[in-house]
Parts: structure tokens; sequence; C-alpha cells
């Protein structure tokens, strides 16, 4: 089994699964006008496969991290989930 292109295949199908509603947006795309705002979403970019398992790794880190902050009970940080 080639482990690379395995993970290639799971990060690159999970992410054919997100089909997001086009009224939702990301605090990332606040800078951009709402032709830009329109036109992302309406022709999502194609990530390249290290991208995707870049993000997946980035998505674990900021899951676990979160985790970490709830369970410290810390009443002044607000913990986005994703």
């Amino acid at each position: 089994m080639d482990f690379k292109s395995f993970i290639d295949n799971v990060v690159t199908k999970e992410r054919e699964l997100i089909k997001e509603p086009l009224e939702v947006f990301h605090p990332s795309s606040m800078g951009k006008c709402k032709r830009q705002l329109l036109l992302s979403r309406l022709t999502p970019i194609k990530f390249s496969r290290q991208s995707l398992g870049a993000m997946k790794v980035g998505t674990i880190l900021h899951n676990w991290i979160s985790s970490e902050l709830v369970k410290s009970k810390h009443t002044n940080i607000l913990v986005l989930h994703l």
C-alpha cells in the first residue's frame, strides 16, 4: 500500500463532501468585495492534495486546542468549533 496516495485520496474525498450553503461565509473573506464573495462561492478553488493535507493538519490542531481550552474552563475565551 502506498501511504502517501492513501492519505491524498482521503483528504481529497473529504473536501469533495463539504457542501456549504451559498449564504455561509468565513471571516477570512471579510476583505473581499461583494462580487469577489459571490464568484468565490460559485466557482470554488480547487486545492492541491498537498494544500488539502496541510489544511487537514491545521483543522486537527485547531480542534485539539479548542478542546483543551474548553476543558481548562477559561471563561474569558470564546472557542469556535470547526
